[in-house]
């Protein structure tokens, strides 16, 4: 067998594996989606696949236990997205009833940037700035960190965060935000716990 067969051979498994990897990831993400009730009470769709998501080098693994001292400052998101596509990012902190009536279900987001150019995060249009989640009690709280693709590039003027009205965590109803502005998915999700 010549070295070049070999070495095409081992890159395929090795490309096998991380792809059977990869998807095992995905699912057990989406399990998880289920099990939180973020589906379909936050999302209406299970991800597509799971971001690359940390806070301060603490890499998120679906539902990771952090602090608030430890998410004070913006999360790293790493996902593939193609330079011609824009996406938003958004996060959210949904309030489960414990009985499952959806209609005692709450909100509060924390974070939305729309028109992201593929994955510059940096480069899209702050729709709600990102708000460090506030001092509560001891009870832990999930936070969902979402990627959502959009049908092209959007209007968000009148979405867009303005100084002089103190928009606040919880101005935007998601779900409704996701109809509105047609926006596909999500495609990328991970999620958190914050403890207090």
């Amino acid at each position: 067998m010549s070295r070049y067969l070999f070495s095409l051979i081992i890159f395929e498994l090795v490309h096998l594996h991380i792809l059977l990897e990869s998807d095992t990831i995905i699912r057990k993400i989406g399990h998880k989606f289920l099990d939180e009730g973020f589906v379909p009470l936050l999302f209406s769709h299970l991800p597509n696949s799971s971001a690359q998501i940390s806070y301060n080098k603490i890499r998120l693994g679906g539902g990771t236990l952090l602090t608030r001292d430890e998410v004070i400052d913006q999360p790293k998101i790493k996902y593939c997205g193609r330079a011609e596509n824009h996406h938003t990012v958004v996060m959210a902190r949904p309030v489960i009833p414990e009985d499952g009536d959806p209609s005692k279900y709450e909100e509060f987001d924390h974070w939305i940037v729309g028109n992201v150019p593929g994955s510059k995060i940096h480069k899209g249009d702050i729709i709600l700035p990102y708000n460090i989640p506030p001092k509560n009690n001891d009870e832990l709280y999930p936070y969902v960190i979402a990627v959502f693709e959009q049908p092209g590039k959007l209007n968000f003027v009148n979405e867009i965060y303005n100084d002089t009205l103190k928009t606040v965590p919880g101005c935007v109803r998601l779900k409704q935000f996701i109809s509105k502005y047609d926006l596909i998915g999500p495609t990328i999700a991970n999620y958190f716990f914050l403890c207090y």
